[in-house]
C-alpha cells in the first residue's frame, strides 16, 4: 500500500522554487499543474535469495519534476533522507502552473542533514539477515544521478518511484563475506567487493510507475514501469 503523506518540509521548499523560477504561466494559479512523487519498494518480503531487510534508508542529493517543453522551469528539491520502509510511503509534492511534466530526475548522494543519524555522511543504509540468518549492515555513500524520461506526458499527480529489493540485492552473496562481532559489514573498508556488486545493480533497481488509478496501491497490473533508469 503506498501512503500520500507529503514531506512537508520538502513541500515547502519546491512550493518556494516554484514560485521563484518561473513557473507561472501569468495567472499565478499553483493548483492546476505540478505533481506527487511516491517512493516505495515494491515488495517488503525477503529476496528471492533470502536477505530480510529491517532497515532501508536512503539519501537523496536531489530530485527534480522535468517538464515537457525545454522553457519552463524543472521543478526540484534538494537533500533530504528516507525512511524508505516507512508507512505510509514518503513522498515529495512538487507546486507549479505547468502541467505537462516528461521526466524525472534523481540523485542518490551522502546525506548531508542529521534527519537520519545513522545515514549522515552515506547515501544507503540497509540491516537485515541473509538467507543463513546472518545478520548484516551495508553502508554505501556512492553518487549516482538516474534519469527517468518519458515522450509523452507522464501523469504526474499518480508517479512512484519504486525501488526492487529483489533486484538491489540479488547478486550480493555473504558466503565468503567477512564477519564481525555485528555480524557482516558492508562498506568501503569491508567486504568492498560485496558493496560493489550492489551499487552497480542500482540502475536496474529503482524505476518509475504510474499508480493509474490513483488507490494508493501499486496493482500487478501497474508493475509495469513508464521510465526506467538512464544514467544522463
Amino acid at each position: 500500500m503506498i501512503g500520500r503523506t507529503t514531506l512537508h518540509k520538502t513541500m515547502f521548499g519546491v512550493v518556494m522554487l516554484a514560485l521563484s523560477t518561473g513557473c507561472s504561466s501569468g495567472d499565478d494559479n499553483y493548483d492546476e499543474g505540478g505533481g506527487e512523487l511516491v517512493i516505495t519498494p515494491l515488495s517488503r518480503d525477503a529476496t528471492s535469495n533470502g536477505f530480510t531487510i529491517d532497515t532501508a534508508e536512503l539519501s537523496f542529493g536531489s530530485i527534480s519534476l522535468d517538464p515537457c517543453i525545454s522553457d519552463a522551469a524543472l521543478l526540484r528539491t534538494r537533500n533530504f533522507s528516507i525512511d524508505l520502509l516507512h508507512e505510509p510511503a514518503p513522498s515529495v509534492g512538487f507546486v507549479s502552473s505547468v502541467t505537462d511534466f516528461c521526466g524525472v530526475t534523481v540523485e542518490l548522494a551522502p546525506a548531508t542533514s542529521p534527519d537520519l543519524p545513522e545515514l549522515y555522511g552515506a547515501t544507503a543504509r540497509f540491516q537485515g539477515t541473509s538467507a543463513d540468518a546472518t545478520a548484516f549492515t551495508l553502508t554505501s555513500a556512492f553518487d549516482i544521478t538516474l534519469a527517468f524520461g518519458s515522450d509523452k506526458p507522464l501523469d504526474a499527480m499518480n508517479l512512484v518511484l519504486g525501488v526492487d529489493l529483489d533486484a538491489w540485492f540479488k547478486s550480493v552473496d555473504l558466503t565468503n563475506a567477512e564477519i564481525s562481532d555485528d555480524g557482516v559489514l558492508v562498506d568501503a573498508d569491508h567486504n568492498s567487493d560485496v558493496l560493489a556488486t550492489f551499487e552497480q545493480a542500482t540502475s536496474t533497481a529503482v524505476a518509475l510507475y504510474d499508480d493509474a488509478n490513483a488507490d494508493g496501491a501499486l496493482t500487478a497490473a501497474e508493475l509495469v514501469p513508464v521510465a526506467t533508469a538512464t544514467q544522463p
